[in-house]
């Protein structure tokens, strides 16, 4: 019996075990938060230098990417 209660206790993580999980996955948010930001700069900037011909081949106008590049309110 002790050592049926003994190895389900085991089997149960700790405190500690789900605080570090916790924050694992919250850096793995932030790393792909960071991730995703790089990645839409690097975009913007390969839009803007496009020249007026290469926008309109994908569907966009010069007025787009600045749109873009404008914060949100």
């Amino acid at each position: 019996m002790d050592q049926c209660l003994t190895q389900s206790a085991a089997a149960r993580p700790t405190w500690i075990a789900r605080a570090a999980r916790a924050i694992a996955e919250a850096s793995a948010e932030i790393r792909a938060g960071l991730s995703r930001a790089a990645m839409n700069r690097r975009v913007m900037h390969r839009l803007s230098t496009l020249s007026e011909r290469e926008l309109k081949d994908i569907g966009l106008s010069r007025q787009d990417v600045a749109d873009a590049l404008e914060p949100v309110r």
